[in-house]
């Protein structure tokens, strides 16, 4: 209940200024009082607790909250946003990807903007310059397991001996 995670709020930080209070799971939509409670205690600006709510599954909880808190969404980013953010970050970066080798990086990277942001400035500082090509980012790039799985599966069904084999030995 709300109650009890507000009470821990309450508790001064040991040896700090601030703490970070971490509540998960799945919250069904507060009662009024609840939201009344979490409404007052965003808005007092002495609190020592950052208090955090990582929600699993949606934010019907905090709809009637949101003027009140910030919202921040750590999902996958979506393919065409995720392109044109790796895109403008090359860019701004001073490098020229391939677009077959910003395919690969994107699929590679499992669509996480700081996996994609750092595999560009390892590129960047093997290419010295020159333009990214595929071969570089399968080289370079290392491939996170939920690609590999998806590999495996294609190299199974493909009937491709040596691939399967590659990846799996790629896996251990």
């Amino acid at each position: 209940p709300i109650s009890e995670i507000l009470n821990s709020c309450a508790t001064l930080p040991f040896a700090s200024d601030c703490r970070v209070l971490i509540a998960s799971g799945k919250f069904g939509k507060f009662s009024s009082d609840e939201e009344k409670s979490l409404i007052k205690y965003s808005s007092d600006e002495t609190a020592s607790t950052f208090l955090v709510f990582s929600e699993l599954g949606g934010d019907e909880a905090f709809k009637n909250l949101k003027p009140h808190i910030t919202v921040v969404d750590c999902s996958k980013t979506d393919g065409a946003e995720l392109k044109r953010f790796a895109v403008q970050m090359a860019k701004e970066k001073d490098i020229s990807v391939g677009e077959g080798a910003m395919e690969l990086l994107l699929r590679y990277s499992d669509r996480m903007l700081d996996r994609v942001s750092n595999e560009l400035d390892k590129l960047k500082a093997y290419c010295m310059g020159e333009t990214v090509t595929e071969d570089d980012v399968k080289e370079l790039v290392h491939r996170e397991s939920d690609y590999l799985v998806y590999e495996l599966s294609n190299a199974i069904s493909d009937r491709d001996g040596k691939k399967t084999f590659d990846v799996l030995d790629s896996m251990l």
